[in-house]
């Protein structure tokens, strides 16, 4: 798959306080990224970087294709204006069932599948989404997930939906600490290798624990 864009030793600090250090990534045509991490891991922090909304602290973020549209949906908005509907977003907008009223008086739901519908028409490069499926019901959310596998361009996202990670993510990056752990697989086969490697770092640990104690005995023995 062609290369869109990479991570280079990318830290990003918030008065003083060090967010993410040294993440290296890669970014390619036709991933789902599913971000994951703790709440105020920085998972939404990492969407604005490559949006190019904030500059890292450190290292940088490299576009490697010319002209790249990069479209970002925020997690919550009090307004919106939607210029320009085309026929795709009127199309997502009925299959969705909104309303056509004023934005302010549609249901959370209905205004993030507004929303939703808006950003899917621009047919980005790359689209990123900040708990797109916060406020949606089960069908609702069957329908992004259908949407989702359809899309052509990249899809970059943040959720703490198991199931819909599950669903429709081909990588993981997962925040831990402030690193950047990445998995090229969905939520569940994240999981497992996750479990597989704090097993092995467990061993590993043991197995030096051990090696300590027969130097120190060791020691003891000469010196008694």
């Amino acid at each position: 798959m062609k290369e869109l864009i990479k991570l280079h030793n990318v830290s990003y600090e918030i008065q003083n306080y060090k967010v993410f250090e040294g993440i290296n990534a890669s970014i390619q045509q036709g991933d789902i990224i599913g971000i994951i991490g703790k709440n105020g891991a920085g998972k939404s922090t990492l969407l604005t970087l490559i949006s190019n909304d904030l500059v890292p602290t450190q290292g940088h973020i490299q576009f490697l294709q010319n002209d790249l549209n990069v479209v970002r949906l925020e997690q919550e908005t009090e307004s919106h204006i939607s210029n320009d509907v085309n026929a795709f977003e009127v199309e997502l907008l009925e299959k969705w069932h909104v309303p056509s009223h004023d934005f302010g008086l549609l249901s959370g739901g209905e205004k993030l599948k507004a929303r939703l519908a808006n950003v899917f028409a621009k047919n980005a490069d790359i689209l990123m989404l900040d708990e797109p499926t916060n406020h949606l019901d089960e069908r609702s959310t069957e329908l992004l997930i259908e949407q989702i596998k359809h899309y052509k361009g990249t899809i970059i996202l943040v959720s703490h939906d198991r199931y819909f990670l599950d669903t429709i993510a081909t990588k993981i990056w997962s925040i831990e600490g402030d690193q950047l752990i990445e998995h090229k697989g969905n939520y569940s086969s994240y999981f497992k290798n996750r479990e597989h490697r704090r097993h092995t770092q467990q061993r590993e640990y043991e197995k030096q624990k051990k090696k300590v104690e027969l130097v120190e005995e060791q020691i003891s023995e000469l010196t008694s």
